[in-house]
């Protein structure tokens, strides 16, 4: 019988703030002047200061005297006491002593209008850089922005216009979806949900893998650590239960046969009773899906799709995974990862807001 070992909440970057004699914990306080605006980001450049999250979570209330505002989506904001924010190059970087870490950009703006219920109000705009910054004063990263023009085609002896290379221009603004998300909706029709930067990179929701070729003589999962990716491919959560192989993998139509994909990233997982979760693994052909390296379902070999189901004891929260994944010879993909919170009595998809990756590292 498998040795089920209970897990702790995933620190996504361990940097505490530094002690009270440290010097770059210091509290300074700007000169001020009747006209200056003590949160201008101009003023704050280069200063470290003492904050603390809001009671709403939705600002940092600084002990010099700022106030300076958060977007809605930064994760667990509520929980940071008493950090270090620094302000380089218009950026605030908050190190918060359990190991949160996260940062974002100041824009001085107006307020803005106030909008309907779910919505910031105000206007905002997509910058090259992928920054989208709002008229009142926020900003985010535009994880993708609006594709562009195709260009036309032209006829057999013409070459046609290339269109505009996909440039991250054009107007955007930010709403909610209907689960409640904040999301930015462009004038393209693309939709993003926003999510927090920091430690190096920004989060998105969904999954993401990198795509190796696999020989083929391949009849379970190979040492995908010791190959080189040639691509990656993210996907919003894995629901293919059985795909016509001529299809491709979603969002890989030239992969047909003699693939593999590892998927890592964190989860979400879920309150069950007594702290263990079951998952099932659907697969075609082998997979093994990881919890914090720990192999909770090993679906691996070449095999028609086909489901395994595992445990593991977990604390609710957010925890590191690996899904590995091969596709052999046609004629089926399947990849579907369901999690229960009843013991196994039922089952259900991972959704998309339960699965985050780390883009731009």
């Amino acid at each position: 019988m498998k040795r089920f070992l209970p897990l702790v909440l995933t620190a996504f970057f361990a940097l505490s703030c530094g002690t009270a004699d440290d010097q770059s914990t210091r509290t300074i306080t700007p000169p001020t002047k009747d006209n200056q605006d003590p949160n201008d980001p101009a003023l704050l450049e280069g200063m470290n200061l003492k904050c603390s999250s809001s009671a709403s979570g939705d600002a940092l209330i600084c002990t010099s005297g700022q106030t300076l505002p958060l977007p809605p989506t930064f994760p667990n904001s509520k929980d940071c006491n008493i950090c270090l924010t620094k302000i380089v190059n218009g950026i605030a970087k908050v190190e918060c002593p359990n190991g949160l870490n996260f940062e974002f950009t100041l824009i001085k703006g107006d307020k803005g209008d106030v909008g309907s219920k779910g919505d910031k109000g105000g206007s905002c705009s997509v910058g090259t850089d992928g920054w989208v910054r709002c008229t009142d004063g926020t900003s985010y990263k535009l994880l993708q922005g609006p594709k562009g023009d195709t260009g036309s085609k032209g006829d057999k002896g013409d070459v046609g216009s290339k269109g505009d290379k996909g440039d991250k221009g054009g107007s955007c603004r930010v709403s909610k979806n209907p689960q409640g998300l904040a999301v930015i909706k462009c004038d393209d029709g693309s939709e993003q949900i926003l999510t927090g930067c920091g430690g190096g990179g920004c989060w998105s929701f969904g999954a993401k893998g990198n795509v190796y070729t696999i020989p083929t003589t391949t009849t379970v999962l190979p040492n995908l650590t010791a190959m080189t990716p040639e691509e990656s491919v993210t996907v919003p959560r894995f629901d293919e239960f059985n795909r016509n192989w001529a299809l491709g993998f979603p969002g890989l139509p030239h992969r047909l046969e003699w693939y593999a994909i590892r998927f890592t990233g964190f989860i979400s997982v879920p309150a069950c009773p007594a702290n263990k979760c079951w998952f099932k693994l659907t697969s075609d052909d082998g997979a093994i899906f990881s919890i914090s390296n720990y192999s909770v379902v090993n679906g691996d070999g070449l095999h028609p799709p086909k489901a395994g189901v595992g445990s593991i004891l977990a604390l609710p929260g957010w925890h590191a995974y690996t899904i590995d994944w091969f596709q052999g010879p046609r004629t089926q993909i399947a990849l579907a990862l369901e999690v229960s919170t009843d013991n196994g009595l039922t089952y259900r998809i991972v959704d998309q807001n339960e699965l985050k990756f780390l883009i731009n590292p």
